[in-house]
Formats: C-alpha cells, sequence, structure tokens
C-alpha cells in the first residue's frame, strides 16, 4: 500500500486488538447460521477476520474517511463471510463429487471426477477432502502433517487457486 495520511499504524493496531475479538465472535455466528456445518467454525471463522484485517490494512483510506471504522469493518465482515460461505459449497460439492458419493449426472459423472483427480495432486486432494469433508480443524490437519497451521494454510490457498484457475479454463 502506498503511504499515504490515512496510512495511521497505531491507531490500526488499536483497532484490531479492541475489534479482534467481537469480530471473531460475529465471524464465528454467521458461519454456524449461515450453514458452514461441514467445516471448522473456529478455524474459518479466525481465518475470514485475518481476511477482513488484511483488507482494512489495504483499504485504510476507506476505513479511516468512513463515518464509523467499526461499523465499516463490520459491513466488510459480512460480505467476507458471505465470500467464504459460497467457496465453502463450492469446495464441498466438487469434493463430494469427486469422491463419488453425489454425482452430477451419470453422463458427466466421471468426467467430472477426473478433471478434479487430474487438476489437485494426491496430496492436495487429501488435505482438501479431508478439511471440507471430514471437519478437520486446520490445527489437528497441521499437527497430522507435521506442519505449522500458516504453511497448512498457504498449501490450502495455493491448490484452491491453481484449481479454481484451471476449473475456470474448461
Amino acid at each position: 500500500m502506498a503511504h499515504n495520511d490515512s496510512f495511521d499504524e497505531p491507531r490500526f493496531e488499536a483497532l484490531y486488538r479492541k475489534l479482534y475479538p467481537d469480530l471473531l465472535r460475529c465471524a464465528e455466528i454467521a458461519l454456524r447460521t449461515g450453514g458452514s456445518w461441514y467445516v471448522s467454525v473456529a478455524g474459518r471463522a479466525e481465518e475470514v477476520v485475518q481476511e477482513l484485517f488484511a483488507f482494512a490494512w489495504e483499504h485504510q483510506a476507506d476505513l479511516w474517511s468512513s463515518a464509523s471504522p467499526t461499523g465499516w469493518l463490520y459491513r466488510v465482515l459480512r460480505y467476507k463471510v458471505l465470500e467464504l460461505l459460497k467457496e465453502d459449497r463450492f469446495w464441498r460439492k466438487h469434493l463430494i463429487r469427486a469422491a463419488g458419493e453425489m454425482p452430477a449426472s451419470p453422463e458427466d459423472d466421471f468426467q467430472q471426477r477426473a478433471e478434479i483427480t487430474s487438476i489437485l495432486t494426491p496430496e492436495e486432494y487429501e488435505i482438501l477432502r479431508k478439511l471440507y469433508l471430514e471437519k478437520y480443524t486446520y490445527e489437528e490437519l497441521a499437527r497430522e502433517m507435521g506442519l505449522k497451521k500458516s504453511a497448512l494454510a498457504m498449501r490450502v490457498k495455493r491448490s484452491k487457486e491453481r484449481f479454481v484457475k484451471q476449473w475456470n479454463r474448461h
């Protein structure tokens, strides 16, 4: 982000410390009521609030020019939660189809499963399957794999980005 008048690190840090717990609780409630029953709500809530603050950091001019920076954060959180729920539905649907548990239709079931498993490596598929279908938390899966949670999160992010890029080419 370019350094400008609205860049205020101490103020941003204070807002982060003050609001993080409440935003996290709000995200957990929104994810539970939004139907995110198939993944770890606590882990996903943490992820969405971290994404919210990364977005806010990049858009400080909008944040600080808002009549209510707190209100601005809650509005953006709402959109971030909706994006996450949409993404979760996408992954659950495609991973269930790849596992052969929910055919799209008899004629394209095999083709879709082959496409999903040809885009993802076996390890990537297994990681996503455990997160979305077996309801592992990031902490549990990272521990099982001998990784730090942040390293696992980065692997998941890169796998999903690569998958979506390839999927959209079809």
